[in-house]
């Protein structure tokens, strides 16, 4: 902020944004009339003036992924991983405000894989893969496809943060192969 376009400089630029500038004005400061346009031919250097949503690379790299699920009895699901609104960090985990309310690590999976599965919405499931095990709760819900289980990563903490190592949870790491070979993909639960 105050090494940007519009910052103090720490001092040499007399009217430019620093913390105090910002405190003093709650409701924003107009930096400029009107906003800068026509920066999109700087930012995408496309030949066509067009933003490529999907590359050939990255769709040449999707291809050759396949189908990962291993035909597995043991094994009849996939654990991806995710992110929960007041949880894109694991540090999240140890600032009260953000931990407010009924802050708890469930995995979600759908309601035909619950009742395949015996499960009931609450209850503690034991999530194993090839690799190891974790405990958590499970969250029963038909935002997930059935055959996938989600697993928030960020919780299950051990060491210094007091909040974070009180709110429980599982690390979904516990699940992970540390196989260099299988640090791509999906793990298989």
């Amino acid at each position: 902020m105050r090494i940007g376009p519009y910052g103090d400089r720490f001092g040499l630029r007399r009217n430019g944004i620093n913390p105090r500038r910002l405190r003093a004005n709650p409701h924003g400061i107009v930096l400029a009339d009107h906003a800068r346009a026509g920066i999109r031919a700087e930012a995408v250097r496309q030949p066509d003036g067009k933003v490529v949503l999907a590359p050939e690379g990255i769709l040449a790299e999707i291809a050759g992924l396949g189908d990962r699920h291993p035909d597995d009895p043991d094994f009849p699901l996939m654990a991806i991983g995710m992110r929960e609104m007041r949880s894109q960090n694991s540090w999240m985990h140890n600032s009260p405000t953000l931990m407010k309310g009924d802050r708890r690590h469930r995995a979600r999976i759908s309601p035909a894989d619950a009742a395949a599965a015996g499960l009931s919405d609450g209850a503690t499931v034991r999530i194993t893969s090839p690799h190891g095990a974790i405990e958590t709760e499970v969250l029963i819900t038909d935002e997930m496809a059935p055959g996938t289980v989600a697993i928030p990563h960020g919780w299950g903490h051990r060491g210094g943060w007091q909040l974070a190592n009180r709110s429980g949870g599982a690390n979904v790491n516990e699940l992970t192969s540390n196989d260099a070979a299988d640090l791509s993909g999906a793990a298989t639960v």
